[in-house]
């Protein structure tokens, strides 16, 4: 489970620290992780309590320019931890980034954290004095299935948001007829009976713990050419005098039918998708098709949106016409993110040479700024290790910034190199000291 949405948040600001109040919940595979910026010289004071079944859980101050972990508090469920940390000239000198997070070892628990840290600048507005924090709206994915839908049939619509900076906490679907639902959450499920179906284009959006909507996704819902004629009754928005007059249902359908014999009848064509690299993922108005290359049979004449998505690369999405009867081709050379790694982290790094101790090894994908990024699908994580026995292989799960894989310890001292690989290319590792008690 992605770290869990944000209950409430106080920002409280004054002439020396800004103070961030959360609730948050936290287990071995979703750690809490805040990154924070620090414009002054100051002290960095963090404090946790969660009450649940954790049996080792950290509060780590970390410094993003350097990799370092400043300070570092071990308890368990019900124990108050408490952090601080001097700001050094060498510090600010090196760079302002940091991050605190708080990690569960074994178990999951609820409860808050608290930040105080030197504030950011401050800039003016209208409404008076604000923190001069720089955010990224989030994204917003949707799909639908099966499309076009036939007769009798329901349709499924999934929707997701991710957010580099952020969580994301409210979905929002706009129907064709302009109405619109909003769900809690960073995703949405939503299923329609047949009877509940229209034809049109369907809008989705998300919101971002910073009060940021994403850009709005829409794909267009057809119905099957192939549906008997006066069962898409959404398809047509008729004058209210219409609706009076063709009360006789019957009647209402045999007109419809000539008028679509003769205006609306649709063909199909193909589409040819490539991509360079190939092997992404090809959508066609929100719903999967393959990998690339990919051949599309079948698809309604008339304009539709494709869209290219591949680990590592930023999304593409071109418009293509399809013709009847014709195949079209549609193209796109991918840009790859740039400077994105792979995070290892052990904890504890030394465990008893004794066959039975276990380290946790979190391991996350990092832009070249140190920010943990969700991945848009899931990713699997091969590990090996030099020594003892390591959990392999485990997937950071689709919108999630993080897996954990645990190693256990030989029954000899020595030192162990846990190595992980993200194919293709991907891969870092770490070292975890195998430590014998001293008689």
């Amino acid at each position: 489970m992605l770290i869990t949405a944000i209950i409430f948040a106080i920002l409280s600001y004054n002439v020396d620290a800004l103070v961030i109040d959360q609730e948050i919940s936290v287990s071995e595979d979703a750690p809490y992780i805040l990154s924070f910026k620090v414009g002054e010289k100051g002290t960095i004071y963090a404090e946790t309590l969660l009450e649940g079944n954790i049996q080792e859980l950290a509060l780590r101050l970390e410094f993003v320019q350097t990799d370092e972990i400043k300070n570092e508090i071990w308890g368990k469920s019900g124990e108050l931890l408490r952090l601080s940390y001097d700001i050094s000239d060498g510090d600010r000198e090196k760079g302002n980034e940091w991050i605190i997070s708080v990690i569960s070892g074994a178990g999951e628990g609820k409860g808050y954290i608290k930040l105080e840290y030197p504030e950011m600048e401050l800039e003016i507005l209208d409404d008076g004095i604000r923190p001069a924090i720089k955010t990224t709206p989030p994204i917003a994915h949707m799909t639908i299935k099966p499309n076009p839908v036939g007769q009798g049939e329901s349709v499924i619509f999934d929707g997701y948001g991710i957010d580099a900076d952020g969580e994301v906490l409210l979905c929002r679907w706009t129907f064709p007829d302009g109405t619109s639902m909003t769900r809690e959450g960073s995703s949405s499920t939503l299923k329609l009976a047949p009877e509940q179906i229209r034809e049109g284009t369907y809008v989705f959006a998300v919101q971002d713990n910073d009060g940021l909507w994403s850009e709005d996704v829409s794909s267009m819902l057809y119905f099957d050419s192939e549906t008997p004629e006066g069962l898409d009754l959404w398809e047509l928005i008729l004058p209210a005098t219409v609706v009076v007059a063709a009360a006789a249902l019957g009647i209402w359908r045999a007109s419809r039918k000539k008028h679509k014999d003769k205006t609306r009848k649709k063909g199909n064509g193909s589409i040819y998708a490539t991509s360079e690299p190939d092997s992404a993922r090809v959508y066609l108005d929100g719903v999967f098709i393959g990998t690339s290359p990919v051949k599309i049979d079948e698809v309604p004449s008339g304009e539709h949106v494709s869209a290219f998505i591949k680990f590592s690369y930023f999304e593409c999405e071109k418009k293509v016409l399809v013709l009847d009867n014709k195949t079209t081709p549609v193209h796109c050379d991918l840009k790859e993110i740039p400077q994105i790694k792979l995070k290892l982290s052990a904890e504890p790094a030394n465990i008893p040479a004794n066959g039975i101790s276990k380290s946790a090894i979190t391991i996350s994908i990092e832009d070249n700024n140190g920010m943990p990024i969700p991945v848009p699908e899931d990713i699997t994580i091969d590990l090996e290790t030099s020594a003892g026995v390591v959990e392999t292989p485990v997937n950071i799960e689709k919108n999630h910034i993080s897996t954990t894989a645990f190693l256990t310890s030989s029954t000899s001292a020595g030192t162990a190199v846990v190595k992980a690989r993200c194919e293709p290319i991907l891969e870092n590792k770490i070292k975890i000291d195998f430590t014998v008690a001293d008689s």
